[in-house]
């Protein structure tokens, strides 16, 4: 009878181990993500200047805009949002993403602007070809297409979902975690002026003046 239940406890205590490891170790809720738009400054690759401050740094001047097309306008703004849309069945499951851009300089105006993210995503074991019990990490995406829109009035406005963005079989789908490396907004035209080589605007925080 010991025996027995020695056995019954061990095949048990496997059991739960099983199903724990098929579950991605994250915290209970990570549902919403809200951030601000900085504009895109060209990195200082020959600084010729320093900062000043208690930290004295090497610094580029003049501080250069990638896009020297479009940009903010002296009362701009950008923010973006992304919220999971949680249903009972898994498969419908998906990822809300609003943007939204207001008081844009002229040289926006008729562009198209998209947003773009760099991401690394986990699956759980059900996700994975070799069905690991710990799961397996995609290759880092690069640039992944969020959604893109034209911009009126000094305005750009965007709102869909990731599985909208790309028809089909789902994307979003069951449980998986992902690591937001980079966020921007990209010109992907040449109205006003030629195509920049890297984004118009950047994830970042902006501190006024006093």
């Amino acid at each position: 009878m010991t025996r027995r239940i020695l056995v019954a406890a061990f095949l048990a205590a496997s059991t739960f181990a099983s199903r724990a490891q098929a579950q991605l170790v994250e915290p209970a809720h990570a549902k919403r993500l809200n951030v601000s738009f900085v504009t895109a400054y060209e990195d200082c690759a020959t600084p010729n200047d320093s900062s000043t401050g208690a930290f004295v740094l090497p610094a580029c001047s003049p501080a250069t805009p990638v896009d020297a097309t479009c940009q903010f306008g002296p009362h701009g703004l950008g923010t973006g949002r992304a919220a999971v849309i949680e249903t009972q069945i898994p498969a419908n499951q998906d990822i809300r993403i609003n943007g939204y851009l207001r008081g844009l300089a002229d040289g926006c105006e008729g562009e198209t602007l998209c947003i773009e993210a760099t991401m690394a995503v986990t699956l759980p074991s059900t996700g994975c070809v070799s069905g690991n019990p710990a799961g397996c990490t995609m290759q880092e995406l690069v640039n992944f297409p969020l959604g893109c829109t034209t911009v009126r009035n000094g305005r750009a406005r965007l709102g869909t979902t990731v599985n909208a963005t790309f028809p089909g079989n789902p994307i979003i789908n069951g449980q998986m975690a992902i690591a937001l490396r980079e966020v921007k907004v990209s010109r992907q035209s040449s109205v006003n002026g030629p195509q920049p080589s890297g984004p118009s605007f950047e994830l970042g925080l902006f501190v006024p003046r006093n």
